[in-house]
């Protein structure tokens, strides 16, 4: 666990090839250190061994909040390497996991979108921009939405 804290805290200084190595050196690893190693990689746009991290992650078990942000990130990094049909399969797993999530949602009309399902990504994005209430959790995500949105 201190070996886990140096890692973040290395990660949060931006030492991030510095945090990964020790992360990969630690020989028993847990869902929390595969969570860890694959942040590192999707900062250093390295997104097939951040995919395989997270992969193993969700695989070996982490606490529902990092579960979710681990289905995120995931879809993202699938984004990167433009396999969106995977982005898709991943961000149902989390509509399923986490209930009718609204940053899930977004992230699926972007998929669809690429898929070529524009009038469902259409309708979709539609229910996610008319609810009455803001969503947070979409406000979280804006950054990763914009980016994925504009390519």
């Amino acid at each position: 666990m201190k070996r886990l804290q140096q890692a973040i805290d290395m990660r949060r200084e931006g030492d991030i090839a510095e945090s990964t190595a020790l992360l990969e050196s630690i020989e028993e690893k847990d869902g929390r250190i595969y969570f860890e190693c694959a942040w590192n990689y999707s900062i250093l746009a390295n997104a097939r061994q951040a995919i395989d991290n997270y992969k193993q992650a969700i695989e070996q078990g982490l606490p529902k909040d990092l579960l979710k942000k681990a289905y995120m990130d995931l879809a993202c990094n699938y984004f990167e390497l433009h396999q969106y049909k995977q982005a898709e399969r991943i961000l149902d797993k989390g509509i399923c996991e986490f209930g009718d999530s609204e940053a899930f949602r977004a992230m699926a009309t972007i998929a669809d979108y690429k898929l070529g399902k524009p009038k469902h990504a259409i309708v979709d994005l539609m229910q996610l921009l008319l609810d009455p209430k803001p969503s947070k959790e979409i406000a979280k995500y804006k950054t990763e939405l914009m980016h994925y949105v504009q390519r």
